[in-house]
């Protein structure tokens, strides 16, 4: 059962995630996520909400920018996901996506969802090119991480 804070969330701001397919796999491995500081307020609001109870909720992301595909020859090899759908379930250990299409599934326990507040908040105070350890079901054998660019 989501509780009131879970059920009063609203998502803002623009976030995106995306991986490098093909040329790129090798050398730009995980998924990467970009946002502005709305999305990430909004998304650190949302594992507060989390941290209390179990629950279910869907994220809405938008293709990625041309700024944030800046890698030189790589700006039209990948493939950007629309959708995350996120569980909690707070025994549950390690932050596990799964790439299903044109969207990820996301299980996630309370101390993954610790890591990833703190990751989110690192991102919005300016600290940009590191990245959060996770499994990557569905991906490229190298896929084991999220940047935040």
């Amino acid at each position: 059962m989501n509780s009131e804070c879970l059920n009063n969330w609203k998502q803002e701001g623009r976030v995106s995630l995306w991986r490098y397919t093909n040329s790129s796999r090798h050398r730009y491995t995980g998924l990467n996520l970009s946002g502005d500081s709305a999305a990430m307020q909004s998304l650190v609001d949302l594992t507060k909400c989390l941290a209390d109870e179990p629950g279910t909720r869907t994220i809405r992301l938008a293709e990625p920018t041309q700024e944030a595909l800046s890698i030189p020859g790589f700006d039209s090899d990948y493939e950007w996901f629309r959708k995350i759908k996120l569980g909690y379930e707070r025994e549950r250990h390690g932050i596990v996506f799964e790439i299903v299409g044109d969207s990820l599934l996301l299980t996630i326990g309370h101390p993954g969802i610790l890591t990833l507040r703190d990751a989110l908040q690192r991102y919005d105070r300016g600290d940009y090119d590191f990245a959060m350890p996770c499994e990557v079901r569905g991906g490229g054998k190298y896929d084991r991480a999220v940047w935040f660019w």
